[in-house]
């Protein structure tokens, strides 16, 4: 799949419309796991551990905002994608990747993340080295 960060802005003002898909779908998709099952923690440990996941996002509160995210990769590229439904933003990063020697990525998903906060502490007029969860630098 090849996208652009302008693929995914338009992606994501259809997310606030029914054009992609109904209202209860969106519900759905952002409303935490909930089900007779263990609820699922695609990220064990680390500050990323505390935060829910609904059907392929992410969902927690940073920098004191509701947040929706998802992380990729695939093939040589790995990105972030950021929104916070209720300020209207979108964070996007897009970051290619070198193989490693044995032509298998070994991706390290911080370091779009890492941009992708900074940016976010940014576009919320916070230095770009707040961390999402205190409101404190992470310096």
């Amino acid at each position: 799949m090849y996208s652009t960060v302008r693929d995914l802005l338009r992606q994501d003002q259809g997310l606030y419309t029914e054009r992609l898909v109904s209202r209860k779908s969106l519900e759905q998709i952002f409303t935490p796991f909930q089900g007779p099952y263990r609820e699922p923690h695609p990220i064990e440990r680390g500050l990323y551990s505390r935060h829910k996941y609904g059907y392929g996002w992410f969902i927690t509160k940073w920098f004191e905002r509701n947040l929706v995210w998802h992380p990729g990769l695939i093939n040589g590229f790995c990105s972030a994608i950021l929104r916070y439904p209720d300020d209207r933003t979108l964070v996007v990063v897009l970051e290619n990747l070198l193989p490693d020697l044995e032509g298998v990525s070994d991706p390290d998903l911080g370091e779009p993340m890492t941009v992708a906060n900074a940016l976010s502490a940014i576009a919320f007029g916070l230095p770009p080295d707040s961390s999402p969860v205190s409101g404190k630098t992470l310096t």
